[in-house]
């Protein structure tokens, strides 16, 4: 008799051990549920706020490109004239093979890189004028530059040396060139009397002595080249 008491009592403990069990389960679950649901809407709203935030900067840009083109400061902004950045642009796609990324026109791009350069403005500040991150507005740069630069043999050829301009056959007082010249330089370029550019280094910051750049000059890779033996 005393076996089947105790017998009920373990199975009346195991019952309401699984009862509390059940019970506890069923919290867990509202619990995770009611976490999933407040997860899924502050994701919701969220992601209403960034499109409005997306479509905001879309808008910024748009209007900057459209304010280059028609109101008259294209100049000030990018310190060039309208024709000229949009052949600049054309120059960079077709020549340089410059290409507009998903969510980047080349237009955009060239009037980022202008605007840099232009006006000496900081990466900060360029990425916050054109609502880009500071990393984007870097390699837009860069694109830029490297595309430019890949187009240097079109426009800028040194002298072979087969042919004397008339303004050094013609005027004496062009010789010696630079004698008794002193004074620094941060950029050297040569050019043609018709002035067309046949060399430029830069890359010089601060103060450099003459002798020293181009002394440089001459020991590059793409260094500059004298003519020799010319007319003969």
């Amino acid at each position: 008799m005393d076996a089947q008491i105790l017998r009920v009592q373990i199975l009346y403990i195991i019952h309401v051990v699984r009862a509390r069990q059940l019970q506890l389960a069923g919290l867990i679950y509202l619990l995770l549920a009611f976490i999933i649901q407040h997860r899924l809407s502050a994701k919701k709203h969220a992601n209403i706020r960034t499109r409005d935030v997306i479509l905001q900067r879309r808008y910024v840009r748009e209007k900057m490109l459209r304010d280059l083109s028609n109101s008259g400061k294209c100049r000030e902004l990018i310190r060039m004239s309208e024709k000229a950045y949009m052949t600049l642009c054309n120059i960079l796609k077709h020549d340089g093979c410059l290409q507009a990324t998903q969510r980047m026109s080349i237009e955009e791009q060239v009037a980022r890189f202008l605007h840099i350069v232009g006006n000496d403005l900081r990466n900060w500040l360029a990425s916050w004028i054109y609502r880009r991150s500071r990393s984007t507005t870097s390699r837009c740069f860069h694109r830029v530059l490297r595309t430019i630069l890949s187009l240097e043999s079109h426009y800028i050829q040194q002298p072979k040396g087969d042919i004397v301009p008339k303004e050094i056959q013609e005027k004496k007082r062009f010789y010696p060139f630079f004698k008794d010249c002193i004074g620094t330089i941060n950029v050297l370029a040569a050019c043609t009397f018709d002035l067309k550019f046949t060399y430029v280094l830069t890359g010089w910051e601060g103060t450099a002595s003459d002798s020293r750049i181009i002394k440089n000059a001459f020991i590059r890779s793409d260094k500059l080249v004298i003519p020799t033996d010319i007319g003969q």
